[in-house]
This record gives C-alpha cells, sequence and structure tokens, in this order.
C-alpha cells in the first residue's frame, strides 16, 4: 500500500461517527455501553459521547444515523465562483 492510498483511507476514516462498545461499571457491575466518536472538523479533536438509550448495537448505529452530517457539501457552480472571485478583487 502507498503513502497516498494511506492518506485516502485516514481521510475517510475522519468523514463520519465510529461506534465502540465499552465496559463500564455501574452500581458493582459490569455493564456494556455503545459509544460513538467522531472527529472535530476544525481542530482535528476526538469527541466520544455516549449512545443515549442504546442497548444493541442496531440501536446504535440508529442513534448515529440521526446525528446530523460533519462536514456540508455544497454545490459550487462556476457563477458561484466568479462572484467571489470579484468579491475578493474589490476587497483588496
Amino acid at each position: 500500500m502507498s503513502p497516498d492510498d494511506k492518506k485516502i483511507r485516514s481521510r475517510r476514516f475522519f468523514l463520519d461517527y465510529r461506534i465502540i462498545k465499552k465496559p463500564v461499571i455501574s452500581k458493582g457491575k459490569k455493564v456494556h455501553r455503545y459509544y460513538y466518536y467522531f472527529y472535530e472538523p476544525g481542530s482535528g479533536k476526538k469527541i466520544q459521547k455516549v449512545c443515549k438509550g442504546c442497548k444493541t448495537q442496531a440501536e446504535a448505529n440508529a442513534f448515529i444515523s440521526k446525528l446530523p452530517s460533519l462536514y456540508e457539501i455544497e454545490k459550487v457552480t462556476v457563477s458561484k465562483l466568479q462572484s467571489l472571485c470579484l468579491f475578493l478583487e474589490a476587497s483588496i
């Protein structure tokens, strides 16, 4: 695998939420809880949160599918790019 392939794979990894199952001690008993984590788009910092009310992996998947997208994808047209260039030229 080339270094470029690793970069592409690592970028894909940062684009969505991931689920993990962790053992936790609650009231003296070992229970498993589902958590999700993501990398903050601006800073790249890892954020981990609990999947509230999730008892199974299917419930955790349903939970994260309802979360908002981390990255907004906007269609860019030529006219938008031209107006942006004109705006930047005017501000110089």
